[in-house]
């Protein structure tokens, strides 16, 4: 009786501070949505002039009237320069011609002159709500040689002042600060009591300890398949590295040393791409112990794949301006977006589709492999990099190859991945190496020599799958290396998949926008090190907290969805 008692004791004690945490999470989101609405009252101080028509130096993505100084926008990326100021600035007031028809975000960066540079920490954003034509900017009271403007729409400018006093901004609680503060209290409440539910629903009868851990890093179970988790990694880190060097490797000169290093890295990341695919491969076509219903199989590609694409979908349009959740705006323009593929904001999703597409066809692919002989599939093999290399070559010579084949394209990849994981192929591990090393140093010269031509060794072509080849055949001799298990391991294989779909934002926004950390700081090589690292970790953390917020609700809500279409009781 008295254990029974201590027992109730610590439910009801845990209740309590369940209820006290989720207290406090919800007072402080509502804490965040106040201060994001808070309203400001600038105090302009000193002496103001119009650097507008005597300071515009240059117009990007804009079609300009000079007369009735109009900006028609033209480009995603819009922007104008004021150049040549001498005197200090500590404000600029912005002020158009007519109200703006719909909000207008305005970005303004600063630096003393060209060539120190503008970044991302040395500006400051404001917008121009819909009816209103004017906008305060406070700047750190300092001598600025130029001023770029990034206005993402079209308008007409009356007249930019700058004042060269610090000008005060003073926080103001205004009726609209409540009323959205008001209107966001039963979202953060809704949002906490799912998330909490989700959890409690993927706990169930698992001790608290062992559903963190399980959290963080999965399970580790006795037939794991640790080498696939190496694999992953490596995955994950080679799509970061490849496209932190794509950009240095377009811009460096020619024949240079660094160009050769940036070409070399950039051929051994690209592998990331069929390293992704080929694993789906393996893992899906393979023989499972327990044979899976079609719709059973569908649903769980939809909560693995579909739901994470989605919600990162739309967290990427929400970071990029192009939708807005509270209130709801644009999402009909999403779903168009969605179902017309990759965003602007997130190019390589373009993967994320191909993936979509593999698996729509992965139980009639698994079945008819199933059915095929060791010598069958050796030469299945053949085929598709025979198929691949005269569909990817031929045209070179002017011969369009008339036979149209899927085994060329990534569907050859993803059953190549089925075929060399086999463990009646370890005899051709070798050959596949030395394949690999030729197959990466022939992609290696072709594109140091022209830059044009990595379309025809890159990501589907040959050179690539039969390095990637080589890499999974590597990891396959030698097992005895990559047995070790561990929780940062594991926890970097299980959150792989969420990095690919982030890695661009963290790199590029948060990376080098943000923390200025780039590849050409520190000698190349530091700078290398630090922004790869840096955005991995940070990609990381990052995949960690959505999955298990914002995923893990859409997932139990559509895992009770299934279970009461199907009539099966949920998770």
């Amino acid at each position: 009786i008295t254990i029974l008692k201590i027992r109730q004791g610590m439910v009801i004690f845990m209740k309590k501070m369940l209820i006290l945490i989720m207290a406090v999470l919800v007072f402080l989101t509502e804490g965040i949505v106040v201060g994001q609405n808070l309203s400001y009252q600038y105090q302009p101080e000193g002496n103001g002039q119009d650097i507008f028509k005597e300071y515009l130096a240059d117009v990007s993505g804009y079609d300009y009237e000079e007369e009735e100084q109009a900006f028609e926008q033209t480009d995603a990326d819009p922007n104008f320069y004021l150049q040549g100021m001498t005197d200090n600035c500590g404000g600029i007031r912005i002020v158009l011609q007519e109200p703006a028809q719909e909000e207008i975000p305005v970005q303004v960066f600063y630096a003393e002159s060209l060539e120190k540079g503008l970044s991302e920490r040395h500006s400051v954003k404001t917008k121009i709500a819909v009816g209103e034509d004017t906008c305060y900017l406070k700047l750190p009271q300092k001598k600025y040689g130029i001023l770029r403007f990034d206005m993402d729409s079209s308008f007409a400018v009356q007249e930019i002042t700058s004042y060269d006093a610090a000008m005060k901004k003073i926080p103001v609680i205004t009726s609209n600060t409540i009323q959205k503060g008001l209107a966001a209290l039963p979202v953060i409440l809704c949002f906490y009591i799912l998330l909490f539910y989700a959890h409690a629903q993927q706990k169930k009868d698992m001790p608290l300890k062992q559903y963190i851990g399980s959290i963080f890093a999965g399970t580790s179970a006795k037939n794991r398949a640790i080498y696939i988790d190496y694999l992953r990694v490596f995955a994950a880190a080679m799509i970061i590295i490849s496209h932190s060097v794509s950009n240095e490797m377009a811009s460096t000169a020619e024949g240079s040393f660094w160009r050769f290093i940036f070409v070399a890295i950039f051929t051994l990341g690209v592998c990331c791409n069929d390293m992704y695919v080929m694993i789906s491969g393996h893992l899906l076509l393979a023989p499972s112990k327990k044979e899976m219903k079609l719709s059973e199989f569908y649903c769980r590609r939809v909560a693995k794949v579909v739901i994470p694409l989605i919600a990162y979908y739309l967290f990427l349009l929400y970071l990029n301006h192009e939708i807005s959740f509270f209130p709801p705006g644009n999402l009909l323009y999403a779903l168009k977006s969605m179902l017309s593929g990759a965003p602007a904001a997130a190019p390589h999703f373009w993967l994320l589709y191909t993936f979509v597409a593999l698996y729509i066809a992965t139980p009639v692919l698994k079945a008819c492999l199933q059915h095929l002989s060791d010598e069958t599939l050796l030469g299945l093999g053949i085929v598709i990099i025979v198929m691949n290399a005269l569909t990817t070559y031929l045209p070179l010579a002017g011969i369009l190859f008339g036979v149209s084949t899927f085994l060329a394209g990534w569907e050859g990849v993803f059953i190549l991945g089925y075929i060399i994981q086999k463990d009646s192929f370890r005899k051709y591990d070798k050959i596949l190496c030395t394949i690999a090393v030729i197959s990466y140093a022939v992609s290696l010269m072709v594109v140091f020599r022209n830059y044009g031509a990595m379309n025809f060794v890159y990501n589907c072509a040959t050179p690539t799958i039969l390095t990637t080849c080589g890499i999974f055949a590597l990891v396959k001799s030698h097992l005895n290396w990559f047995s070790k298990d561990s929780f940062i391991l594991r926890m970097c294989s299980k959150y792989s998949f969420s990095i690919l779909m982030i890695h661009w934002y963290t790199l590029f926004a948060v990376t080098e926008g943000m923390l200025h950390m780039s590849v050409m700081r520190g000698h190349v090589i530091g700078g290398l090190i630090a922004t790869n690292m840096i955005a991995f970790a940070v990609s990381l953390a990052f995949v960690i907290v959505f999955d298990n917020t914002v995923v893990i609700i859409c997932n139990t809500l559509f895992d009770k969805l299934t279970a009461l279409l199907t009539g099966k009781s949920g998770k």
